[in-house]
């Protein structure tokens, strides 16, 4: 049976990381061993590392770290420390949608011996702000776009917030300097020969920015990132990776207007602003600032 271990980097999750990791020590393990959870704490000044140590299992490892060093150096150092067959990387502010979530995930590594990463859906939670649910409707907008195109098998569907490993593909990887880090993977992951899975039946729960402010933090690092991509790969693959059929954007555009037109147009006046300040903001950062807004999955 397959050994699998979860890498969770954490920088004030105090909100959430119990939550996750209860919810993740109640998944059923019906096609895998569970080796062990292990948080990393980025540097957290809430009671992250207080939180998650309070839940008190033995599969769980919370390394506090002083210094913040951002996303992708904690994801490279939980990498290092693993030895299962499988790693599941995971964002701390996620819950899992079911106890099934984890054996949806495991199962294809059992049918397809050159898998080496495997993602699956993120589903936002119901808004509770104006500006979140026109957010939540640019999430279902972009789902009936990349959700199964060719086949699921995209660099859209590559998502950061939780993707799984295999050990031939983690083996001697490094996210390194990257800011994209989700389709730094993607492309990584072909590079090596491996295929790529998108499992839809897998969800997991989030919840949106709430603010405009918090959305521009993920928004423009997501369009940053993919220049600073654009200079480790090739910029042409890199491009062709993320350009979408011309008649897929168009007739899901009208559908989407023709069924939601304030949601509509209200989500293409954010998708405006975030490409005009991304102009001004000449690169991303590791360690960039955190969107506040969405750190709360489950209120007190």
């Amino acid at each position: 049976m397959l050994t699998l271990s979860i890498g969770i980097p954490a920088l004030n999750e105090a909100a959430n990381i119990g939550h996750l990791l209860r919810a993740l020590l109640a998944q059923s393990r019906g096609n895998f061993v569970l080796q062990n959870i292990m948080v990393v704490s980025d540097g957290s000044t809430d009671a992250t590392v207080a939180m998650a140590r309070e839940v008190g299992d033995a599969h769980i490892v919370v390394v506090e770290r002083q210094d913040r060093k951002g996303q992708a150096a904690r994801q490279d150092e939980i990498v290092r420390s693993c030895t299962s067959d499988l790693l599941l990387l995971m964002n701390a502010d996620m819950l899992p949608k079911g106890d099934k979530f984890l054996e949806t995930l495991v199962a294809p590594f059992y049918l397809d011996e050159s898998l080496g990463l495997v993602s699956c859906k993120g589903t936002p939670l119901e808004a509770e702000t104006k500006f979140e649910q026109i957010i939540n409707f640019g999430v279902a907008f972009k789902e009936s776009m990349v959700g199964s195109l060719n086949l699921g098998d995209n660099v859209y569907n590559c998502h950061g917030h939780t993707r799984i490993f295999a050990k031939k593909f983690y083996t001697d990887f490094t996210f390194g300097g990257v800011v994209s880090e989700d389709a730094y993977s993607y492309f990584a992951c072909k590079q090596k020969g491996l295929t790529f899975k998108y499992i839809p039946e897998a969800e997991v729960m989030y919840r949106s920015p709430q603010t405009l402010r918090d959305h521009l933090k993920q928004s423009v690092r997501f369009i940053q990132g993919q220049k600073q991509l654009a200079k480790i790969y090739d910029s042409k693959l890199v491009s062709t990776a993320h350009a979408l059929p011309t008649s897929l954007f168009l007739r899901s555009s009208l559908v989407s207007f023709l069924a939601h037109p304030f949601w509509f147009v209200g989500y293409f006046v954010v998708s405006i602003v975030v490409v005009l300040v991304s102009w001004f903001k000449q690169h991303a950062v590791l360690t960039w600032e955190t969107a506040s807004s969405s750190k709360t999955l489950i209120k007190p």
